[in-house]
């Protein structure tokens, strides 16, 4: 499907430039011909697409709906799942900036790396996790959707223990700190720790809610798809429109 919307455009592309390059009459007719070949052939392909992305829909919106969509129903954004998936997304991307400001943190007071430095580390932390919980969301994806209610109560669960761990982990590295004394010198060594906890912690709850994010978002990601096909085969009729017009004016 990507690779139709990416070699399809550039042909359209081509095809028109061909168009406006004109020429003498047996080379216009003969481009013509081709011109038509080619958006007979790109229309089939675009419209199978189509096609595709509706029966795609129609099976997702049963499965979340419990119910059959009506058929006649195109392509489209679910508010409420959108919502929400955008909540996700935006919680996801707020705990990895949090994880990276964790690392910048731990490299300043662990490493003694400069300032600067240490704000790199946390920023180039938080861009290799996010590619990975990506990575890892695109192969998973496609077998989550399989069930995805079902998929998505088990991610609101495991997100919810792990939030409580995280709060008990966070109630601990309080009174660590608050310790004096000879007591600082027993529980010191317990920050570390507990700053090692949330390094993991943070990012699997970041990689969940963006599984989340993208389980809820199924209906715009697909009525975007659908649009941009519908599009696609509006520029292709458009390119015939005038092809036809070049044919009665030769």
């Amino acid at each position: 499907m990507v690779s139709l919307l990416r070699s399809i455009p550039k042909e359209l592309t081509s095809k028109w430039q061909h168009l406006r390059a004109g020429g003498a009459v047996a080379d216009l007719l003969r481009g013509f011909a081709n011109i038509k070949t080619w958006s007979a052939d790109a229309l089939d392909r675009v419209r199978a697409a189509k096609h595709q992305v509706a029966e795609e829909f129609s099976r997702l919106y049963e499965l979340w709906h419990e119910r059959e969509p009506h058929p006649e129903m195109l392509p489209h954004p679910v508010y409420y799942q959108v919502l929400a998936a955008n909540g996700c997304a935006s919680g996801a991307w707020f705990g990895l900036g949090l994880e990276g400001l964790m690392t910048a943190v731990m490299s300043m007071a662990f490493l003694a790396l400069p300032s600067w430095i240490a704000i790199l580390v946390g920023l180039l932390i938080t861009i290799l996790l996010a590619f990975f919980l990506k990575g890892c969301i695109k192969m998973s994806l496609p077998v989550a959707e399989h069930q995805p209610k079902k998929v998505l109560r088990l991610v609101a669960i495991t997100i919810a223990a792990l939030l409580g761990t995280v709060l008990i982990v966070l109630l601990v590295g309080f009174l660590v700190r608050g310790a004096t004394g000879f007591l600082a010198l027993i529980m010191g060594p317990m920050f570390s720790i507990v700053l090692s906890i949330l390094s993991v912690l943070i990012p699997l709850i970041a990689g969940l809610l963006f599984l989340s994010a993208a389980l809820l978002g199924w209906s715009a990601r697909l009525a975007h798809l659908y649009e941009e096909l519908c599009t696609l085969e509006r520029k292709i009729n458009e390119l015939n429109g005038h092809v036809e017009i070049g044919r009665a004016h030769v």
